[in-house]
C-alpha cells in the first residue's frame, strides 16, 4: 500500500466538516444583506411618516402662526355665511344665484381659514361638506336649465324651426357639460342623458345635410337632362361632398344608402364622360344610316371608329354607365358584317337566282348556280365568320339543295305536276292527294312511316316534321309551301251544297279500316283526293301554342255527315294514321 494516501487520507476527514460550515454561513450572510438593509430603510420611511402625520394631527407642521382674533373672525364668518345660506333656502321655494353666493362665500371663508390655520381634520372636512353642498345646488340648477332648454328644443322642431331646436339642444348639452367638469361632487353627471341629447342634436343637424345631398343630386339630373354636363358634373360632386360630411358624423343617427358616396362618384363619372358618349352616339346613328343606304365600306369605317370610341371610353371612365365593353364587341361585329355584306349581298343575289331557276324548273341551270353560291359562301364564312350564322335561312337553303341535288328533278316531277288551284282562294294551289312515302323520301331522305310503300301516304311524323317538310319542299322548288288551314281544307273539300259520295271518302265503312295508296278515291269536283278518311292530315295552326289541328278523320272513323272533322291534337304526337298535304301561296 502507498503510505502517502495512508496518511492524508484522515487529515482531509477531519477538515471537510468545518469548511462546509464556513461556506453554508458565508452564503447565509450574503442572501441576509439585502432583505435587512431593505427593511431598515423602510423602518426608517415608516418613522417620518408617522412622525410628520402626528404633526399634522395636532396641528403642526402645516400650520403658520395666525392671531386668535384672524382664527376667530374666520370661523365666525364661514358660520355666518353658512347660517345666512339656510335661512334663505327655508324661506324660498327655489334656490337663485344670489343664495348660492352665501354658500359660495361661506367655502371661500374656509379655504382661506384651513390656508392660514393648516390642515386640520375637523376643519378640512367641513370644508368638503360645504363644497358638496354648493356643487349639488349648482348642479342642481344647471340640470333644471337644461330640462328646460331640451323642451324648448321640442318646442321649436314641433314648430318647424330646426335651428333654434339645435340652439336649444346645444345649450342644453353645454349644462350638462358644466355639470360633469366643474361640479363633479354632486354625483348629478348624467352620462345617458348626454348620450340622448347627443343623439338628438345631431339627427336634427344631420337631416338639412342629408336633404341638400339630394337637392345637389336633383339639379345635376336636371342639368344634365337639359344637356348642361358641366354643371350636372359639379353639382353632383358638390352632393358627393355633402355626403362624405354627413356619413362621416352622422350615419349613425339617420339612414342612408351605404354606397351612396360610390354611386355618386359614377354618377360624375356618367356626366364627364356625356361629351364622348354624345360622339358615340352620333358616329353609331350615321353608321346604320350608312347600312340602310347600303352604303358599305362607309358603314364600316364609321363602326371601326365607334368600336374604338367605346373602348376608349371603357379606358378612360371605367366607373360609368356609359363604359360598356359588351359595346366594343358589338360595334366591332357590326364592322366585320359591314365589310362582309358585299359578299353577303352577292350570295344573296345567287340564292335569288337559284331559287327562279327551281321556280321554272330548270334544274339543271339552278344546280350551277347553287354550286357557284356555295364556292361564295365558303370564301365568306372563312373571311368573316359571324356574317351568315349557320341558321341563317339562304344557307339552310343551300345546304339542302346541295343534299338533294339528285332528287331536285324527281321532287319536281311528283310535286308540280300534283297541284290543283285551291277553291276560293285565287293564286292558291293545293296538292290533289295526300303526301306519299315516295315524295317524303324524296324531300327529306328518310321514311319513318310505319308501313312502307311509296305510294301510301306518308304517315307517323309530328307536326314539326310536317311543317319542316313543307319548309324543305319549298328550298327545294324555288315555291312557298306550308301546311293549309282548315279553312282551306274545308274550302278543298267543296261539300257546301252537294251531297258528297261515299266514293270521295276512306272512312270506317268503305275503306275496310286500312290505309290505301293515295289518290285511289274518287276526286271531288275540284280534282281533290282523300280529304275524307284514309289519314287525318296537320293543318296550319291559328296561333302557337302545344297543339295544332287535325282534319278529314282518317281509316277507321266514323263517317259524320259530309263535313270534315276538326280536333285538336298535341304537336308531338305521331300515329301511323295521320300524314298531311301542303299548299303553295304566291
Amino acid at each position: 500500500m502507498n503510505p502517502k494516501f495512508e496518511t492524508q487520507a484522515p487529515q482531509r476527514r477531519a477538515d471537510l466538516p468545518g469548511e462546509r460550515r464556513a461556506l453554508a454561513l458565508r452564503r447565509l450572510r450574503e442572501r441576509l444583506l439585502l432583505p435587512v438593509a431593505g427593511g431598515l430603510l423602510l423602518l426608517g420611511v415608516l418613522a417620518a411618516a408617522w412622525v410628520i402625520s402626528e404633526d399634522q394631527r395636532s396641528g403642526k407642521g402645516l400650520r403658520r402662526e395666525i392671531s386668535e382674533d384672524e382664527s376667530k373672525r374666520l370661523r365666525e364668518e364661514v358660520d355666518e355665511r353658512e347660517r345666512n345660506f339656510a335661512t334663505l333656502v327655508q324661506r324660498k321655494a327655489r334656490v337663485t344665484a344670489e343664495d348660492l353666493a352665501e354658500l359660495e362665500a361661506a367655502v371661500a371663508a374656509q379655504e382661506r381659514f384651513i390656508a392660514a390655520a393648516g390642515s386640520i381634520p375637523a376643519e378640512t372636512n367641513r370644508l368638503d361638506g360645504l363644497r358638496t353642498k354648493l356643487h349639488g345646488f349648482k348642479a342642481e340648477a344647471l340640470r333644471e336649465a337644461s330640462v328646460a332648454a331640451e323642451k324648448a328644443a321640442e318646442q321649436a322642431q314641433a314648430a318647424g324651426k330646426p335651428d333654434e331646436a339645435v340652439a336649444r339642444l346645444r345649450e342644453a348639452l353645454a349644462l350638462e357639460a358644466e355639470i360633469a367638469d366643474k361640479w363633479v361632487l354632486s354625483n348629478l353627471e348624467d352620462r345617458g342623458r348626454v348620450t340622448r341629447l347627443d343623439f338628438r342634436l345631431r339627427r336634427l343637424e344631420a337631416e338639412p345635410l342629408w336633404r341638400r345631398g339630394r337637392e345637389l343630386e336633383a339639379q345635376a339630373r336636371a342639368a344634365a337632362k337639359s344637356g348642361d354636363f358641366d354643371t350636372a358634373e359639379e353639382l353632383v360632386l358638390r352632393a358627393q361632398d355633402e355626403e362624405r360630411a354627413y356619413a362621416l358624423r352622422y350615419r349613425d343617427v339617420l339612414a342612408t344608402e351605404h354606397d351612396r358616396v360610390e354611386r355618386l362618384a359614377r354618377l360624375a363619372e356618367d356626366f364627364r364622360s356625356q361629351a364622348a358618349k354624345a360622339i358615340l352616339d352620333l358616329r353609331v346613328r350615321e353608321a346604320e344610316q350608312a347600312e340602310r343606304a347600303r352604303e358599305w365600306p362607309r358603314a364600316a369605317a364609321l363602326w371601326a371608329e365607334a368600336a374604338g370610341r367605346s373602348a376608349e371610353l371603357v379606358r378612360l371612365y371605367p366607373n360609368s354607365a356609359n363604359a360598356d365593353e359588351k359595346a366594343v364587341l358589338v360595334h366591332a361585329r357590326r364592322e366585320a358584317l359591314a365589310r362582309a355584306m358585299p359578299d353577303v349581298e352577292r350570295f344573296r343575289a345567287s340564292m335569288e337566282e337559284v331559287r327562279e331557276r327551281l321556280r321554272a324548273g330548270e334544274i339543271a341551270q339552278a344546280s350551277a348556280v347553287a354550286a357557284a353560291a356555295a364556292a361564295r359562301l365558303d370564301v365568306l364564312v372563312r373571311q368573316f365568320p359571324e356574317a351568315l350564322a349557320p341558321e341563317d335561312l339562304d344557307r339552310r337553303q343551300l345546304a339542302v339543295i346541295q343534299e338533294r341535288l339528285s332528287s331536285l328533278a324527281v321532287v319536281r316531277e311528283i310535286f308540280v305536276t300534283q297541284l290543283v288551284a285551291l277553291p276560293a282562294h285565287p293564286g292558291r294551289r293545293i296538292l290533289r292527294t295526300e303526301v306519299n312515302q315516295a315524295l317524303y323520301q324524296a324531300v327529306m331522305g328518310s321514311n319513318p312511316s310505319a308501313k312502307r310503300d311509296p305510294a301510301l301516304p306518308a304517315e307517323s311524323m309530328d307536326h314539326g316534321q310536317a311543317t319542316e317538310f313543307a319548309r324543305r319542299l319549298g328550298w327545294l322548288t324555288g315555291l312557298n309551301v306550308r301546311l293549309p288551314s282548315p279553312e282551306e281544307l274545308a274550302a278543298a273539300h267543296q261539300a257546301d251544297g252537294r251531297a258528297v259520295p261515299s266514293e270521295e271518302a276512306w272512312t270506317l265503312d268503305t275503306s275496310d279500316g286500312r290505309v290505301h295508296p293515295v289518290g285511289t278515291s274518287k276526286a271531288n269536283p275540284a280534282g281533290i283526293h282523300d280529304l275524307l278518311g284514309n289519314v287525318a292530315e296537320w293543318a296550319l295552326p291559328s296561333a302557337a301554342g302545344p297543339r295544332a289541328p287535325v282534319v278529314g278523320g282518317d281509316a277507321q272513323s266514323v263517317p259524320e255527315g259530309d263535313r270534315l272533322p276538326v280536333d285538336q291534337v298535341a304537336k308531338g304526337e305521331t300515329s301511323r294514321l295521320r300524314g298531311f298535304r301542303v299548299v303553295v301561296t304566291p
